[in-house]
């Protein structure tokens, strides 16, 4: 009987901790799609772009159309 009480232990808690991580994957997602994070691909573009506007090679955009 003690094995059968360890053995319903193990898998309630294994059901648990893989709800956890679902939810948490499921959190980032929304976070992310709802503040557009940056991944590190697009974190060193940026970067890139900013280096760049702060040397003059690039002006920043304004919402502007140069006429």
């Amino acid at each position: 009987m003690s094995e059968v009480s360890e053995a319903v232990t193990l898998v309630f808690f294994s059901f648990l901790m893989v709800a956890a991580g679902y939810e948490i994957k499921r959190r980032q997602q929304k976070l992310r799609a709802v503040y557009d994070v940056l991944d590190v691909e697009t974190k060193h573009i940026a970067a890139g772009l900013e280096q760049m506007v702060q040397q003059g090679e690039l002006r920043p955009y304004t919402g502007e159309t140069v006429a």
